[in-house]
């Protein structure tokens, strides 16, 4: 690739130079928007408070990346003062579009944990240290169910914290670790430490990748939990062929993680298809790896159906606290499994494709 960028780089910006801003401006736009001024265009267009509320971080981040440098010594001594994590680390999982955002934002809403917040965000080398300075007290209640894409709104509302993975996994999130550096573990292992001291809280996070990966999470992190998320094929599949366009603006582009071998080509309904069944082959293997007590798999419409029940059991099984019998509002938990009417003959077409690859045909 070097003489690929060479090529393209302009005169005066040595390829070098080129490489560290486009690295600082990936930190804030994940390197896997092909397009970030369309993307901003059409989080623009899209008049959603979540969406413009994440370009605002978004450029935000390196206006303030020099605090953010001078705040990472104070990081660094949390980790090296960190005892290890004694209570449970809920990490929520699962295909993009699966249900994953507001899986959390109800376990957020309604359990007794600690969440990663949108201010972390534009503090990537010390988010801990930032939320300990510049976090104001917050109520696990004032946590909406409006998102666009993952992306939440307010400095408050719950974020990802996928920077905080770059460092244990790498910054190509398109790719499947196959191991973590015994260095690696440890480093992951004194970060949650360090959370569980600053917060004494069980801490919940989300990261629909670690479907992928759980396994050498769960080596190194012994109180992590999982709960991944699966959801009706024929409406994730509807959900994932909007996200291309909606965010990448092509529909051949993936959103989320692909299978290793796939070759995206002119079908995106088929790309789709097989995304969907790899992810479906990726959770029962964790599954098998570490058993329901640790890898809880849960249907998306199941948790719409009978959201208390689904909070209930996740109190009961994987925090040991007991129930609670606070009123839930209806109202304002997740209601419906899809946003919008169904194209007849893309939802023929979808149920087809499963058919075909399911029996083995090319």
């Amino acid at each position: 690739m070097e003489h690929v960028e060479s090529k393209h780089a302009p005169p005066d910006v040595p390829v070098p130079q080129k490489r560290l801003l486009r690295r600082a401006f990936h930190r804030f736009i994940p390197a896997g928007f092909h397009d970030p001024v369309g993307l901003a265009r059409r989080l623009l267009q899209s008049e959603n408070p979540a969406a413009i509320f994440a370009l605002r971080a978004a450029l935000l981040g390196p206006l303030l990346m020099p605090l953010d440098l001078l705040l990472a010594p104070l990081e660094h001594l949390r980790y090296r003062r960190a005892p290890e994590p004694q209570r449970p680390i809920l990490l929520i999982c699962g295909p993009a579009r699966s249900g994953t955002t507001v899986t959390a934002q109800l376990l957020i809403q309604n359990l007794p944990v600690s969440y990663f917040s949108n201010l972390t965000s534009v503090f990537p080398r010390a988010p801990l240290t930032a939320e300990s300075i510049f976090g104001r007290q917050r109520r696990q209640t004032d946590v909406s169910f409006r998102s666009y894409y993952g992306r939440t709104s307010g400095w408050s509302g719950p974020n990802d914290a996928l920077y905080v993975w770059d460092r244990w996994f790498g910054s190509d999130r398109t790719r499947i670790p196959q191991e973590l550096a015994p260095a690696v573990r440890q480093a992951m292992l004194s970060f949650f430490g360090a959370r569980e001291r600053q917060t004494g809280q069980p801490t919940l996070g989300k990261n629909n990748a670690l479907n992928a990966c759980a396994h050498l999470v769960a080596e190194a992190l012994p109180t992590a939990r999982f709960i991944c998320l699966e959801r009706s094929r024929v409406t994730l599949a509807l959900s994932l062929l909007r996200a291309r366009v909606e965010i990448h603006g092509r529909p051949e582009l993936a959103y989320g993680l692909m299978p290793p071998d796939c070759r995206q080509g002119n079908d995106p309904v088929e790309d789709i298809c097989r995304q969907i069944l790899f992810h479906e082959q990726l959770a029962r293997r964790q599954l098998e790896r570490l058993g329901p007590e640790r890898f809880v798999l849960v249907r998306y419409e199941d948790v719409c159906r009978n959201p208390r029940e689904f909070v209930e059991r996740i109190r009961r099984d994987v925090l040991g606290e007991k129930p609670d019998d606070s009123e839930m509002d209806p109202i304002t938990g997740p209601r419906s499994t899809t946003n919008r009417p169904e194209d007849p003959t893309l939802t023929d077409r979808i149920e087809k494709t499963f058919d075909r690859i399911s029996r083995g045909e090319s």
